[in-house]
Formats: C-alpha cells, structure tokens, sequence
C-alpha cells in the first residue's frame, strides 16, 4: 500500500510530466543521479511512472573529482540503478582544472561539466531529454540567488520545468527536465525513508564556500525570523512574474516584427520606433534580437542591455561588442545587431557612373548587370525584384548605373506624382547607410528603376509598346 507521501509525489511527478508539452509515449529520459535524496527519489518516482506514461529511462553519474572518496558515490549510485536493473553511465571530470582554465567558480566549473556529460550521453543513448531533480528548495535558493546578482525580472523566474540546452550554452536540441520543482527537498527526503532508499549525504553542502550554500544555510534562515512562509512568498512572486513576463514578451515580440526592417543578414530594427517604446519592451526586444542571432539569450546580462539601451539614443557610428561574437551599433535610422567583421565595415557602396548598352552587360561594385532585347515577359518563374522590363522607344539611346545623388526624383509606379530618392527611401524603411549600395538606373530621360524596390510610371510596359527590354541585376561579392 503507497504511504500518503508516494502517492503525492507520483501523482506531483506525472502531472508535470504531461504538462510540459511532450508526448512522452516512447521517450527515453536520461536521469542525472548524484546519489542525493532529490535524484534518488527522482529515479525511483520514473520507474514507478513509466510504464503507465509509456517512456523508458536510463541513468548516468558525473564524479566531478572534487573528494578523495568521490569514487564511493559512483558505486553507490551504479549499485542502485544495478538493483532497479536501470542502465547507468558513470564518468569523471577534472572540475579543478577546468574552472582554472576558464576563469569560472568552483559552483560555475561544475555544473558546465555536468550538464555536459548529461548531454552526451543522453545523445549516446538516444534519450529525448535529460531529467535532474532539483526541487523546489533549490528553485527558492536560485531565485535569491538572482535577486543579490541583480537579474532583473528574468531572474525572479528561477529555474524552468523545461530548458532547452542550446540556451545553456550547449550545441544541442535536447531538454534539459524539472519535474521535482513542486516538490520540496524534505518531501524526498520523507519518500525515500518512507520507502527505505539510501542516499548520500554529500559534505561540501554544508561548506560555506559555495554562494549557494550561504544562501542555504545562513540566508534562508534568517529570512525565515521574519516570515515562515518566505519560501512559499518567493514561489509565488516567481509565479507572478512568469505570467508578467508572458505578457511583455509577447508584446515585444509584436512591436519587433512591425520594426524589423528588410535586410538580407544580420538584424535591423527602426531607430526612431525603439526610442519611442517604454524601457521595458526595449529590454526585451534586446534580448529577442541577440537570441534570434546567438541562438539563445545565454551570455547577454543585464549591463549589456543597458549599454545598448544608451547608445541607441545617440548618433550614428556607435558601437559595443556582445558575446557569441556580436556586435551591436547605431546608425541614422535604424540599430543593427551583426557577426563580428560584418558590420559598418561591411558595404559595396556603388561609386561613379557605370554605362550600360542596350543590349549589354556590365559588372558593378556588388552586382552583375545584363540588359538584353526580349519578345515578351515571361512570369512562368514567379516575381524576381531584381529583374524589370522596359519601352524600348522610352529609354533613349543609353542606360547608366549608379547610385543615389541629392535631389534625384522619379515617378514610383502605381502612384501620382514625382517623389525624391530620398524620401522614397525613408517611406520604404530602407536603412539609411544603406541607401548608396542600392543601385540606380538612368535613361536620357531620368531615372527609370530604383532597382529591387520601384520602377518609374512612365518607363514600363504597355500595349502599345513595340520593343521590350530586360535588365536583371545578379549579386556578386565584387567590393
């Protein structure tokens, strides 16, 4: 008969297991098992649900180096997965020489390599997803933990049910699993006595060594001469800022893509709009554009975010460096976020005139150009913005290839009257540095095509035109 502690930790389990947006039938978990009573009740919990819940689950155990007798926890652990008939994967690291190495913490250097390993070998295995058994005593511990290092709202979320591991740092799509974050570290403490499961007792918890373990063991504490429910309080403030949080991501999300900008590599946004917007989208919006180009938000902190913020209100030609080697910079009308090497340096400005007969061709700063006679306009292959055609009888007798000068004007197709250059550019979004990469044609009777954008009213085809001529304009990396 279950004791009324196993059936709630079951039925905790298996709940939110089937609220993370799995199918589970089939799955194999990869369980990460220190020997603790978290991930020893963790692993009995799984085999007691699996079955019902149709996954299999397999386990491994990283000996991070760190004791003399660090090698006991492995054959403790292998020894239980042994008596469940669970296969388990035991491996070790230098975790010293790694957090030497990298210029990391002892805590930092650690759980780098633990998580690593879980992946491997999830991925060795075929596992879908890794599963740790943090509860939610170490959700409380993380989200303080973020409060004193200043996380802002992102971090009062502490920890997530689910994470992808390309967010932590890690090339790969498998999951890293929470499902004991609604259980405490006493509830598996209970479930496993109450069961009659070992589990270790690892001494450098209580070393005050470690940030985490002074928030354990001397923080909490004190906090808790104030208010005994401070834990369920912060759990609760965690709750509400997800729902917040929800709310604002959304939004940015929406205001990002109605100020995304037509670019072909790298991010561009509208200046002007992202000044206009509260402080609180425009950190979010930050965050999107760097994880939409890194892959993840994972190296971006808060400072960063607030550099970008400032220099976004200054003048053109400003920049920072960002991590995963980003760059974020500042032109007239609009942001940019690029790959290092590929930014403001990064330009085929098109310089002097270039002649073009009709039929020619001619090789330009960034683009090769044909001109040839056609019998008609085949739209058989769909819309190339980059191919145009022309009245013969309206383009005189040569065609010129160049780029915006001051005062040009032309009539846009499909409107009346004539408009600037310029103010065709601006109305159309197109970043302002680059507007003399964007080539121009010219017949004797002004400009004809603002080529991949708009051609001229009085230049196109008509029924009455006798002679059609085809220019396309092809990208090449001439500089």
């Amino acid at each position: 008969m279950q004791s009324s502690i196993e059936a709630s930790l079951l039925k905790n389990v298996g709940n939110r297991l089937n609220n993370i947006g799995l199918d589970l039938n089939g799955l194999t978990f990869l369980i990460g098992v220190s020997g603790g009573s978290d991930s020893m009740a963790l692993v009995s919990i799984l085999n007691k649900l699996k079955d019902s819940l149709g996954f299999d689950i397999y386990m491994a155990h990283l000996d991070h180096g760190l004791r003399q007798d660090s090698s006991e926890d492995a054959k403790f652990v292998t020894k239980f997965s042994d008596s469940l008939g669970i296969p388990c994967t035991v491996g070790k690291e230098d975790v010293e020489t790694h957090r030497r190495a990298n210029g990391l913490t002892l805590e930092e250097a650690a759980r780098q390599l633990r998580y690593r390993f879980l992946v491997s070998v999830a991925g060795n295995v075929g596992a879908s997803a890794v599963v740790v058994g943090h509860t939610s005593d170490d959700q409380i511990e993380t989200i303080l933990m973020n409060i004193i290092r200043g996380g802002g709202i992102t971090g009062l979320l502490g920890m997530s049910d689910v994470r992808n591991s390309i967010a932590m740092g890690i090339e790969s799509d498998i999951d890293i699993i929470r499902p004991l974050l609604g259980v405490s570290k006493s509830d598996t403490e209970e479930y496993c006595n109450s069961i009659g499961i070992q589990y270790l007792q690892d001494p450098s918890n209580s070393s005050l060594d470690h940030t985490r373990n002074r928030i354990r063991l001397e923080l909490i504490p004190h906090l808790l001469k104030f208010n005994p429910k401070v834990g369920k309080n912060l759990l609760k403030l965690s709750d509400s800022a997800r729902h917040d949080l929800d709310f604002i991501s959304d939004e940015a999300f929406r205001q990002y893509e109605s100020l995304l900008l037509n670019y072909e590599g790298g991010i561009r946004i509208d200046k002007h709009g992202f000044c206009n917007m509260h402080i609180s989208l425009q950190n979010h919006m930050l965050r999107l554009m760097y994880a939409n180009l890194a892959g993840s938000p994972a190296g971006l902190e808060y400072q960063h975010i607030q550099d970008m913020i400032k220099i976004a209100y200054g003048g053109a030609g400003l920049q920072i460096h960002l991590p995963n080697g980003l760059v974020f910079w500042t032109d007239y009308d609009y942001l940019a976020l690029d790959n290092k090497g590929k930014s403001m340096s990064d330009r085929r400005i098109l310089f002097g005139e270039h002649l073009l007969a009709i039929p020619g061709s001619i090789v330009v700063p960034g683009w090769d150009v044909n001109c040839d006679i056609v019998d008609g306009i085949d739209s058989s292959s769909g819309i190339n913005k980059y191919v145009a055609h022309f009245d013969r009888d309206r383009l005189g007798n040569k065609l010129i290839v160049r780029s915006r000068r001051y005062g040009d004007k032309f009539h846009p197709f499909g409107m009346n009257g004539s408009k600037t250059v310029d103010k065709f550019f601006s109305d159309s979004k197109i970043p302002s540095s680059d507007r003399d990469m964007v080539p121009i044609l010219i017949s004797d009777n002004g400009i004809i095509w603002i080529v991949g954008h708009r051609t001229d009213n009085w230049s196109v085809v008509s029924v009455h035109t006798k002679e059609i001529v085809r220019l396309t304009f092809s990208s090449n990396h001439t500089t």
